[in-house]
């Protein structure tokens, strides 16, 4: 038997008999680079001022991001997408915010890959 593994986590391979052998190839160029920031800062300077996910390794990127309160704000589609802190041409408020992201890699583009979390939008006063 062999394996190619394309995503991440805990793997059980159970063999029928004594003789049964796996081989597991993992593959290198699955993106584990990925940098999704854990707070944005959209106040102009330069410095944290967007939400982006960023790896060198992206074919395909589709994000959502949602308010506290579960209501989509944003879609991002395409690598090179980022979100500034508004929707709907007004500036969200602070907060936490959950983002849904699902992606491609140059190593298997037809594989979509899935991850999520939260973020912090911080604003001054």
């Amino acid at each position: 038997m062999n394996f190619r593994i394309f995503s991440f986590g805990l793997f059980l391979f159970l063999g029928l008999s004594n003789s049964s052998k796996a081989q597991v190839d993992c593959d290198a160029n699955v993106p584990t680079d990925l940098f999704i920031p854990n707070v944005i800062t959209p106040n102009g300077d330069a410095k944290n001022d967007e939400f982006r996910v960023i790896s060198g390794k992206l074919t395909k990127l589709h994000v959502e991001i949602f308010d506290r309160w579960g209501i989509k704000v944003y879609t991002m589609d395409g690598v090179n997408s980022i979100w500034d802190g508004t929707a709907y041409g007004s500036v969200q408020s602070a907060g936490t915010y959950y983002y849904s992201v699902e992606y491609s890699s140059t190593c298997a583009p037809s594989l979509v890959l899935k991850t999520g979390g939260y973020f912090t939008l911080l604003r001054s006063n």
